[in-house]
């Protein structure tokens, strides 16, 4: 039987709130990781990008989980 796998749903769910947050936010929430790892870096336009980039790759692995199971 064929379904949505609701594991899978909520991850992509998850990622795809990652992927519209606004800039602020994330540049917080990547401010915040960077401290916590004690790491000293610049949030630059590429960082924001990859972040984005990463998101929406997570968001289809998650959809697409949902749908295998």
């Amino acid at each position: 039987m064929f379904g949505l796998n609701p594991a899978g749903l909520l991850f992509s769910i998850f990622w795809l709130i990652a992927l519209i947050m606004p800039r602020s936010v994330v540049e917080k929430l990547i401010k915040t990781v960077n401290e916590m790892n004690g790491v000293q870096s610049k949030i630059t336009d590429k960082t924001i990008n990859y972040y984005r980039i990463f998101s929406l790759i997570a968001a289809i692995i998650g959809l697409s989980l949902a749908y295998i199971s």
